[in-house]
């Protein structure tokens, strides 16, 4: 292949890159579209219970971590003293 032969490549591979990126942009736009956020009418009533029940859970999950945290600090405590009586 000649040097003309490595321009004309390289002139066609830009060109399909060019399309390629236009495919994506607009593809890019298609999925903005379809998934663009919008916040549904609620009352003041609803979005408070809402946030009463999130916090009810976020408290709920902390109380079960740190069930969690006691109860391995625990059963390492307890390993440790029953080495520390073995040996």
């Amino acid at each position: 292949m000649s040097f003309a032969g490595h321009v004309f490549d390289m002139i066609r591979r830009n060109k399909e890159d060019r399309e390629k990126l236009d495919q994506l942009r607009g593809r890019g736009k298609d999925a903005r579209a379809k998934y663009s956020s919008h916040i549904p009418d609620i009352s003041a009533e609803e979005y408070d219970r809402i946030n009463r029940q999130l916090k009810e859970r976020e408290q709920e999950e902390q109380k079960y971590y740190s069930r969690i945290k006691y109860l391995i600090i625990a059963a390492t405590l307890i390993i440790l003293i029953l080495f520390w009586v073995i040996f």
